[in-house]
């Protein structure tokens, strides 16, 4: 069962040990560790010491041979040092595991790409025998290959822009055109007060979307993938992406739906989508009362009841999508990942109304009737 990040991160901040705890021959490694490994994540100051431990396994007759070696680690269990020297080496197998991407200065972020053939994140091994150690700091064959790596901050870094674009927005609700995108998103029609509300609103959001773009801009963000869940089949494991918002670091897991083709986006646009969606949990706290396939339109009615009542029978392990109040819109984080899309000019008018609510008629084969289908247009023009 996947676990928070923070968990594992926790038990490698306290298994590092001491820089005297190294071989002299990984000194210039051992002093930086503490520039890299933080109580709240990784930190930029150490990003070259991932890149010195790959040198030193290269270099090496093997990987399990190189890092016991620099950790001091005996192939033996001899009590206190015994048990410190497996954390030493699995704390050197997550850093070699560990890459640092950075966007022209502007856009920092962090991906931990462990082995497939792992279930657990190393860490959680260092209780297992001598035998079974040796086995997990052998492992390679990592998740995320490198071109799979330079899609995912390609995203973070399309994120980041659309934030930046999203922020100019709510920075001024009131004009027209960002007032349509604030409505288009946020606002059920006939909404009373309408302009007091958006104006109030955007202040909370504009706040939040700094939050993001600064968490983005300074290496606060880790991507992984949950190990716990490779293999079952889980709806966490299918998903696109999931984090944890309490008790956990800004810790995004990728997983295997994160570039399916069957989504209201694709490419580029659905992985920035994505990216955003999660953050917004993360600094947001936002909810899902709503995705895109179950209509985004917002709304105090029935609109999609007959649409919905068909995808819910056919999807029974999802929920089923009534009103989206204006409230509900608010805390929405696909409401949110659309509306930042939209900002940045990102969505073309059929992905809007795909993402209001043509989707779900596709989704449960029915045919729009056309007061519904004017009312999408009409609400995404």
């Amino acid at each position: 069962m996947a676990k928070p990040f923070k968990q594992s991160h926790d038990l490698l901040v306290a298994g590092l040990g001491r820089e005297g705890d190294y071989d002299a021959g990984w000194q210039a490694i051992a002093k930086d560790l503490t520039k890299l490994v933080k109580a709240q994540g990784f930190d930029p100051a150490g990003r070259k010491v991932p890149e010195a431990i790959r040198a030193k396994i290269v270099a090496a007759v093997n990987e399990p041979t190189a890092l016991r070696a620099g950790a001091m680690a005996a192939t033996t269990d001899v009590g206190v040092a015994g048990a410190a020297g497996k954390k030493r080496a699995l704390g050197l197998k997550t850093l070699r595991h560990l890459y640092y991407h950075e966007t022209f200065g502007k856009q920092r972020v962090w991906i931990l790409s462990l082995p497939k053939g792992l279930g657990n994140y190393p860490m959680e091994f260092q209780d297992k025998g001598q035998g079974l150690i040796d086995q997990v700091l052998a492992t390679d064959d990592e998740i995320f290959p490198e071109a799979t790596q330079k899609d995912l901050a390609a995203a973070c870094q399309m994120g980041l822009a659309w934030v930046q674009k999203a922020l100019i927005v709510a920075g001024a609700p009131t004009d027209h055109e960002n007032r349509k995108l604030f409505r288009r998103w946020f606002v059920p029609a006939g909404t009373a007060g309408e302009t007091a509300k958006i104006t109030a609103f955007a202040v909370t959001l504009r706040s939040q979307l700094l939050l993001i773009a600064d968490g983005l801009k300074k290496g606060e963000v880790i991507l992984t993938d949950s190990p716990h869940e490779r293999g079952k089949d889980s709806k966490l494991e299918k998903s696109e992406a999931f984090v944890y918002t309490k008790d956990d670091l800004i810790a995004v897991h990728i997983e295997k739906a994160f570039f399916s083709t069957a989504n209201t986006l694709t490419g580029k646009a659905n992985w920035a989508r994505i990216m955003v969606h999660e953050l917004s949990h993360c600094y947001a706290k936002t909810e899902d009362h709503s995705y895109s396939w179950q209509g985004l339109l917002p709304r105090d009615d029935d609109t999609f009841k007959s649409a919905n009542d068909r995808w819910v029978v056919a999807h029974s392990g999802f929920p089923a999508v009534r009103a989206l109040t204006m409230a509900q819109c608010q805390e929405n984080a696909d409401s949110w990942a659309f509306f930042i899309a939209d900002c940045a000019g990102a969505l073309a008018e059929s992905a809007r109304i795909q993402a209001l609510g043509q989707r779900l008629y596709d989704s449960a084969g029915e045919t729009m009737a056309k007061p519904m289908s004017d009312r999408l247009k009409q609400r995404a023009a």
